[in-house]
């Protein structure tokens, strides 16, 4: 019995790493350590783990800039899906001075970063079993799965369990805009909407009719 639990959970982490796609660079499940002046090793932590990648300047900027540098450094765990630079690159070159702008207004900012952050260590294997998540922002949505790749949003992952001493990391394209379009992707072009996206749950009325008309009202 032991044997085919630990071969399903083998089983289930291989089908997520399949569904990110083909450039997937997946992770040690094993936290990284640093040596501190004192010659005593430590884990490193969410953002010390972002910051040696070498990928997420603009991130940590923008994490300092909305005041969660405490938060993501603090011993509780989270589940962060991080935009490279190249995502927020993207976003910056479908409309310029985007990031700038956030970076002046902390608050829209800080609103944004929490639609990247789960509470809780969710490794690929978690999201696959349960992949309904709430962000911090208090925002319920689905990660996709399908034969090629895994989303969350629009946002395609491309590297999945990066773990640090308080949670772990999961690498995504797109910066995700709470409330609105997905923002451009950094590995795909961005294609325009044939129908109006819906909001936070709600219905969409198909295109070219009134959502406030009854289906079977009469024109007057």
């Amino acid at each position: 019995m032991k044997i085919l639990t630990v071969y399903l959970r083998v089983l289930i982490a291989c089908l997520f790493v399949a569904g990110c796609g083909e450039s997937i660079e997946a992770q040690s499940t094993t936290e990284k350590t640093t040596v501190t002046g004192d010659g005593v090793e430590r884990e490193l932590t969410l953002l010390e783990t972002a910051r040696e990648a070498g990928k997420f300047s603009i991130l940590l900027s923008a994490v300092e800039a909305a005041g969660l540098t405490d938060t993501l450094s603090a011993s509780a765990e989270y589940t962060v899906f991080a935009p490279t630079d190249a995502a927020f690159n993207a976003l910056e070159a479908a409309s310029p001075g985007t990031i700038a702008a956030l970076l002046e207004d902390p608050e829209t900012l800080k609103n944004i970063l929490l639609h990247h952050v789960v509470a809780g260590r969710l490794s690929s294997t978690s999201i696959m079993a349960s992949p309904m998540i709430t962000t911090l922002d208090q925002r319920r949505d689905t990660v996709i799965f399908s034969d090629t790749e895994t989303r969350f949003r629009n946002a395609r992952f491309i590297e999945v369990d990066i773990l640090a001493s308080n949670g772990v990391i999961h690498i995504i394209d797109s910066v995700l805009i709470p409330g609105e379009e997905q923002a451009p992707s950094a590995t795909e072009p961005s294609s325009p909407a044939t129908e109006p996206a819906a909001q936070d749950g709600e219905a969409v009325a198909p295109a070219g009719t009134d959502p406030e008309t009854p289906a079977d009202a009469e024109p007057d």
